[in-house]
């Protein structure tokens, strides 16, 4: 049977995913992925023993099927990097996404004026999220010289690996997370290598979102040697993709521990003013050109459910959540901020902590754990507002996976929220199935990537029930909570 096999190299695990040509998973195998903090007290992961992983599971996956794989696509957690030397070994950790070591030198720098030059080139902000600020932390930081090491992204260390050293690429979605990346011209910037003090580095080949120039090693991987690599995409971008969601003015959310948000602007560029929503790549190709995004994050959704579940013990279960019914908000009912990690966008305050007003005597269980599903929701219609308002056009469909979209009565509250259908898939993970639709469109089996995701049909539509009135009132009365949380995380 002929199939591709879809490499996810998430942030707490790899997987490698072989699905048939109609988008049925036949064998998924996984291997998890751990941290440390090293001696600096930096989050890090080892990028050797993520590439064992990632052999691995491509090893078991392949072991299971009949044959080898019409090609290997790969999907990545962005952002996190490593560098190596000129054959392709690690002589760092990787750094992970998740590490807010450098915070402080990223003020430094907002407060001389960059920003807004990594707004203009990159639609980012200058946030430890990206790697930027961490090659300056390392440059300065270290007794040995930069030059020469070879600067690499997860899905840069994997086709490293995967081609035995031959091939040193990056891919456009990839590449715009690194804060160096100039989304304009699709090539590093001079000016932020050298901002960042990476002119010394080798950075990694620019190539197209679906190549069909890279091919695996035999001397690396025998059962599969000469199969191309046909698609390189970060996993929000494989994301969107799976979700059939690429066109103008149609997106995603993704509801995992943080929930993410991209909405397509296809092939307009729209640079944000500010730091609280990102521009982005969604993929880039030779015969595609280049697709533009818009994304912005949560950073506490599913998180936030287990705390209550976890740790505040007013959960047994999370599918209990939806027996409590559909929430008849009053004005005395609680108001939930949800920001255990911060609050993201469009605020980008890394400091706050989460809160609750309006508790009273007459406050239930059921009033704290529906207001805590409110938060999570308006957290989202928040970045939803501030990307349309970035947009200019108003958002069409939205696609939705995750894991908290089991809970119908969450989707349901999005819909009513937003006054936009939410679209629930089929398929809850959609990340390695994008990256399957990548690589299908890369062969030639479809004759665009919305034909190639063809099979993620949708699953429940959840259509706004209620009045726009009433929900606005809540919506207005948690923001100013929002408000009055980041003054207080913020003052003096």
């Amino acid at each position: 049977m002929d199939y591709i096999l879809a490499l996810d190299a998430g942030t707490s695990s790899v997987r490698a995913v072989a699905f048939d040509l109609d988008g049925n998973v036949l064998y998924i195998s996984q291997r998890p992925l751990d941290f440390y903090y090293n001696a600096k007290n930096v989050l890090c992961q080892d990028p050797k023993v993520l590439v064992d992983k990632v052999l691995q599971c491509i090893d078991e996956s392949v072991a299971q099927q009949e044959s080898s794989p019409l090609a290997v696509a790969i999907t990545n957690q962005r952002e996190s990097f490593a560098l190596l030397d000129r054959h392709g070994s690690p002589i760092t950790p990787l750094i992970s996404w998740q590490d807010r070591s450098t915070e402080r030198l990223c003020e430094d720098l907002r407060d001389k004026g960059f920003e807004s030059e990594t707004l203009q080139r990159t639609g980012l902000p200058l946030d430890p999220y990206f790697s930027g600020s961490k090659v300056l932390a390392m440059a300065m930081d270290t007794r040995d010289p930069l030059d020469g090491s070879r600067f690499a992204t997860v899905d840069t260390i994997i086709c490293s690996a995967l081609t035995g050293g031959k091939r040193f690429v990056t891919d456009p979605s990839n590449a715009s997370r690194t804060l160096m990346f100039d989304t304009r011209s699709l090539t590093f910037s001079p000016e932020l290598l050298e901002l960042f003090h990476a002119t010394s580095l080798s950075m990694p080949e620019v190539v197209s979102s679906f190549p069909m120039d890279i091919s695996i090693s035999g001397d690396v991987l025998p059962s599969i040697d000469g199969v191309p690599i046909a698609a390189i995409l970060g996993d929000q971008q494989a994301s969107l993709i799976g979700q059939s969601a690429t066109g103008s003015r149609r997106g995603k959310i993704t509801y995992g521990t943080g929930a993410f948000a991209m909405i397509s602007t296809g092939a307009s560029r729209v640079v944000p003013p500010s730091r609280g929503v990102l521009g982005t790549i969604a993929y880039s190709g030779e015969s595609l050109g280049t697709c533009y995004a818009l994304e912005g994050a949560s950073f506490s959704a599913g998180s936030v459910l287990t705390w209550l579940k976890e740790n505040a013990g007013l959960i047994e279960n999370y599918d209990e959540i939806d027996t409590m019914g559909k929430p008849s908000f009053s004005a005395g009912s609680p108001v939930f901020i949800p920001a255990f990690d911060g609050i993201g966008s469009p605020h980008m305050v890394s400091n706050t902590q989460a809160a609750i007003f309006g508790l009273s005597h007459s406050t239930t269980r059921k009033d704290i754990v529906l207001s805590v599903v409110e938060g999570v929701v308006n957290s989202i219609t928040e970045l939803l507002a501030a990307m349309k308002e970035l947009g200019g056009a108003e958002i069409e469909t939205l696609r939705v996976d995750g894991g908290l979209t089991r809970s119908s009565l969450l989707c349901q509250l999005q819909a009513d929220s937003i006054g936009v259908t939410l679209q629930r898939s089929q398929l809850r993970e959609s990340t390695a199935y994008g990256a399957f639709a990548g690589a299908s469109y890369s062969l030639g089996l479809a004759s665009d990537l919305d034909e190639a995701a063809r099979h993620n049909q949708v699953d429940t539509e959840f259509r706004p029930t209620v009045s726009n009135t009433q929900m606005k009132q809540r919506y207005g009365l948690w923001s100013e909570r929002v408000k009055r949380t980041i003054a207080y995380a913020t003052r003096p």
